[in-house]
């Protein structure tokens, strides 16, 4: 894989708006964010993104959403004015007159790098969140994908295994990223909303995919496993619960569904209200599923430990640090070395479920469908959900922009994460 070289020059900060030393007299006032994201309609980033909105503005913050694209919808209802929303169509123009508006002291991106260049030409200081892994890109994809990144005074990581994958590719020091794992809003585990008729055979126990339908997501073999699993037990339903995602893919696994023989046994489900989802953890799932090909920090993973729910995840993402969390994750080996994905082998996976991790999927399905007790005392599971809760995500992020000095201007500029950090980079333990 091609290793990436970034010819970026790096500014001074204003002074004025350096978010680190704030105004010559006195003390800083409170940060003016903005958040940059591709879209706010509906999913697993959009809830993030609005997350930490709700933590900045409850730290004082100033806060206004930034959307790249003109696609955005249910989320822009839930902030708290609709003031608080910029839809910039891609219009470089628009977006750096919403950055004086806004009076812009900080701007968190994710999943975007649209407008980074001109923000940092303006001293703004830059935060890149790394999401996932991006192996649908190909090399030369990846390779201005991370020069892009790299443009930002701080870069960083929602999991080890997001982080160890662009260090690796990109090829540049682990520590060049800070790790920052996602954090949740536990609120919704006190919802009261009933859920709705999803339409499920009573008695059987339910295994749970909750994942928007992309390849990367890799439902074939999650349906190839409950094929398999039939054989041997009857007693059990596949609930295969997300957004459509791609067209051509989300045709695939229909298709796959209906020629399947053990079609009664699968069900599809395609959207349950946030606040219905303690409802369906508590009254609804017996095991989550999630046998993805790939994941950044998934935010069904953090549900689940905090509803205690019993999982099975193949070994991307957070997986690793669910099972130290939970000794009722289950952890399998993925269908692939991520290494190894792009985007042709991605395509041939989502195809098909005979893959090297089938069986080991199937094996474990069957022990869960045995597996009894285990459920987390209360006070384990208080420590738990302040550990993945929402206030510790939102306080490493707001430390990082209180206390962190842009990098400097002397770097090299063709190996910009040769630059030394201002402090050693930290752990989720000492972000603490």
């Amino acid at each position: 894989m091609s290793r990436v070289k970034s010819p970026v020059k790096r500014p001074a900060m204003n002074p004025v708006m350096n978010p680190v030393t704030g105004p010559s007299t006195g003390a800083a006032p409170p940060l003016s964010v903005g958040l940059v994201v591709p879209s706010f309609d509906k999913g697993g980033l959009e809830q993030v993104a609005l997350n930490l909105y709700r933590g900045y503005r409850a730290r004082g913050c100033r806060v206004v959403v930034l959307v790249e694209n003109n696609i955005a919808g249910a989320m822009l209802g839930r902030l708290e004015s609709p003031d608080h929303a910029v839809i910039l169509n891609r219009e470089e123009p628009r977006f750096v007159e919403t950055l004086a508006a806004h009076g812009i002291e900080v701007l968190h991106y994710h999943y975007s790098s649209f407008g980074l260049a001109a923000a940092r030409a303006l001293g703004i200081f830059t935060l890149y969140t790394l999401h996932n892994v991006y192996t649908w890109l190909d090399d030369a994809g990846f390779a201005h994908h991370a020069r892009q990144v790299l443009q930002a005074d701080r870069v960083t990581a929602v999991s080890e295994f997001v982080r160890s994958y662009f260090a690796g590719r990109a090829g540049c020091p682990a520590d060049r990223i800070e790790l920052i794992p996602n954090g949740v809003d536990l609120g919704w585990l006190e919802g009261a909303a009933p859920l709705p008729d999803l339409g499920l055979p009573e008695g059987r126990f339910v295994f749970a995919m909750p994942a928007s339908f992309h390849p990367v997501k890799h439902h074939p073999l999650a349906i190839r496993a409950a094929e398999m699993l039939a054989e041997r037990h009857r007693g059990f339903q596949l609930v295969l619960l997300g957004n459509p995602g791609e067209e051509a893919y989300g045709a695939h696994v229909e298709r796959l569904i209906a020629a399947s023989p053990a079609r009664a046994r699968i069900t599809r489900v395609d959207y349950v209200p946030h606040d219905a989802m303690a409802a369906f953890y508590r009254e609804v799932v017996d095991c989550v599923l999630l046998p993805t090909l790939q994941e950044g920090c998934s935010n069904v993973v953090l549900e689940a430990l905090a509803a205690d729910r019993p999982m099975i995840l193949t070994d991307v993402g957070n997986a690793r640090e669910a099972r130290r969390m939970s000794p009722r994750v289950r952890v399998i080996e993925a269908a692939e070395d991520v290494a190894a994905l792009g985007p042709a082998r991605i395509a041939a996976l989502s195809q098909t479920g005979e893959t090297r991790n089938l069986r080991a999927l199937v094996e474990a399905m069957a022990a869960a469908l045995t597996m009894r007790g285990g459920a987390a005392a209360p006070e384990v599971l208080a420590e738990r959900r302040a550990a993945i809760g929402l206030d510790r995500m939102v306080d490493a992020y707001h430390r990082l922009f209180r206390h962190s000095a842009p990098l400097s201007a002397a770097a090299d500029a063709t190996q910009p994460w040769l630059v030394p950090l201002a402090s050693p980079s930290k752990t989720p333990e000492t972000l603490a």
